[in-house]
């Protein structure tokens, strides 16, 4: 274990454990736009700053808790004047990109920036384009709300993680944008979601209705469950699976809850199946009633 000294409390660390994870574990709040437990750190928000020592009375420096490592000796700040001041110009610069986003209205009110500081005048909402991603991702016809993309990158590490690599960054500076190859809509997206629910801005919409799953300008068609008629997963999507992981489409698309209740089932039929079998009386069925 490692000894290091957070706001002035002596705590131990796994060795290699980030900062960010061992100020949660200690009750520090920290707060962060582009982490997730999923993907590796990136560190692209800089939200997450801090400031260490390498000794108590040594020169400081601001770092991001999601990429520094614990050190023997480490004295570690989370609130230092430094620390406030870079936390509020991160807030005030991604507000700019994303003035309508409540999630850094709510930042900015907690690192102690004004929320409003950024916010530009309302304008007449632009025309929908479903066959480019310009501003906010939509997701159908009907709901054109996104609030914001502010390039924390979660949504396009988790998509490569998952080995699809459908979605990227496009672009330069106010220009950047995440959609597909182009600013087209990804052929290579399977209509997962996971983008969409992991996005913490709510920038990346998604909607479904009558079957269809509707993100990145492209819709899917929802295959239902056997069992109760549940929409569970997109067509694309569980046929790529089911060749992947060697099971039929019919145990993939089961929901949770059907499945649930079949294992239920299966777990309560076997002891009549074992005393039929005779095995009831040895074994783990040992002493089952029958």
């Amino acid at each position: 274990m490692i000894e290091l000294r957070l706001d002035g409390e002596l705590v131990l660390a796994s060795e290699g454990e980030r900062l960010l994870d061992v100020a949660r574990r200690v009750g520090r709040r920290i707060p962060t736009l582009c982490d997730h437990p999923a993907v590796e750190p990136e560190g692209a928000c800089r939200l997450c700053v801090v400031e260490v020592r390498d000794r108590a009375e040594g020169p400081g420096r601001v770092v991001p808790s999601c990429l520094e490592r614990v050190q023997p000796g480490l004295d570690v700040r989370t609130v230092t004047q430094e620390v406030k001041l870079v936390r509020q110009t991160v807030v005030r610069l991604l507000l700019r990109r994303a003035p309508e986003s409540a999630a850094l209205r709510s930042l900015a009110e907690e690192v102690g920036g004004k929320s409003s500081e950024a916010v530009r005048e309302p304008t007449e909402p632009a025309e929908i384009n479903w066959g480019k991603s310009s501003g906010a991702v939509w997701a159908s016809e009907e709901n054109a709300g996104g609030a914001g993309c502010v390039l924390c990158g979660i949504c396009t590490r988790l998509c490569a993680a998952a080995g699809y690599d459908a979605i990227s960054i496009q672009g330069r500076g106010a220009e950047a944008r995440v959609s597909g190859p182009g600013g087209e809509p990804p052929e290579a997206c399977t209509g997962c979601g996971v983008c969409a629910r992991a996005c913490p801005t709510g920038h990346i919409l998604l909607a479904e209705s009558g079957g269809v799953r509707r993100i990145w300008g492209r819709r899917f068609e929802m295959i239902r469950c056997g069992g109760c008629g549940e929409a569970t997963l997109p067509r694309e999507l569980a046929e790529l699976e089911s060749r992947r992981l060697g099971v039929t489409l019919v145990e993939l698309t089961h929901c949770p809850t059907c499945k649930r209740r079949s294992s239920a089932e299966k777990f309560g039929e076997l002891p009549a199946r074992r005393t039929r079998e005779g095995l009831s009386e040895s074994g783990p069925m040992k002493g089952v009633a029958r």
